[in-house]
């Protein structure tokens, strides 16, 4: 598994801390912001490549949470096919 960028850990620093799901416009208004416009639109999309990663998962619309079971790695010396 790969590590995790310094905004993204900024971002799981924070919601370890609170400890519950949280709306991404609060992770927006807690968290630094490194972009001069758009802001908004780069930490959704910030967001989304740590739930693909697996480091959040979505509780519902919106609302993210660590995820409570990392995602398990595909093993890479593959014996037999099926």
């Amino acid at each position: 598994m790969r590590l995790p960028t310094p905004q993204q850990n900024e971002i799981l620093i924070y919601l370890k801390k609170e400890g519950k799901p949280k709306h991404w416009t609060d992770i927006y208004e807690n968290t630094t912001r490194s972009y001069y416009c758009n802001e908004q639109k780069y930490m959704s999309e910030r967001l989304s490549k740590m739930v693909k990663a697996g480091f959040l998962a979505r509780a519902g619309k919106g609302i993210f949470e660590l995820r409570k079971q990392p995602l398990q790695e595909n093993d890479k010396n593959q014996i037999k096919l099926f």
